[in-house]
């Protein structure tokens, strides 16, 4: 599909959502999940008819692109394409490979930098300045969680759990929780931690929460 398009310098930057900055965004986690926005003109007025593609070399050394996933209804609802806006939320890299890879057979990459671009009809959009379309992906802001006890919960009871944020919490929002961690859905009171989670970003923080378990309806 692309090989058939022009190029078009159209599109002029990406940051995280809801921020006036579109110089890249640098520190993605391995499991992506970081709330892009693009800046383009020429995009298709449908969301969901324009397609990401991140190039790399980092993986082989040699120049790979990937199409990103198909937009999601969160990232429609959230693109305002009449303005030039386009919303994404970025794949993890498994996801974006596809394939048997997993995260830790990625871990000795450490860092895989990708330069983004979108397909938006019979055209590529992409970045005069390359790094305003750059988007670095780092194995330094993956979260890793390493266990859950106990498995077997009932209403009401506290569970505890491990992970390492890593660098993660720099990228949150001063007004944002530096975790929004949930169950099936359910969220953790996110306030009852035993120990201040922005102290000691590199080293393993014990996270306790109360579960509210509810009836399954169908």
């Amino acid at each position: 599909m692309a090989g058939n398009a022009g190029r078009v310098p159209s599109l002029r930057g990406v940051g995280i959502f809801e921020t006036t900055t579109w110089t890249g965004i640098d520190g993605v986690s391995f499991a992506g999940g970081a709330d892009a926005m693009f800046t383009a003109s020429n995009l298709q007025m449908e969301p969901a008819d324009n397609v990401v593609t991140l190039e790399t070399s980092s993986l082989s050394g040699s120049s790979q692109t990937f199409q990103c996933p198909k937009l999601t209804t969160l990232d429609e609802f959230n693109s305002k394409t009449m303005n030039g806006k386009l919303y994404y939320r970025l794949p993890s890299l498994p996801d974006l490979i596809g394939g048997s890879v997993d995260y830790y057979s990625l871990k000795a990459v450490s860092t895989v930098a990708t330069k983004a671009e979108i397909i938006s009809g019979a055209d590529v959009l992409y970045c005069k300045t390359t790094a305003y379309c750059t988007l670095t992906y780092r194995w330094s802001h993956t979260p890793v969680f390493y266990y859950l006890t106990n498995p077997i919960m009932f209403t009401g009871m506290e569970v505890s759990l491990i992970l390492n944020p890593f660098a993660a919490p720099s990228r949150k929002a001063t007004n944002e929780l530096a975790a929004d961690i949930r169950l099936d859905g359910f969220r953790f009171l996110t306030d009852d931690y035993t120990t201040d989670w922005n102290m000691g970003q590199n080293s393993l923080q014990d996270l306790r929460g109360t579960v509210r378990a509810k009836e399954r309806t169908k």
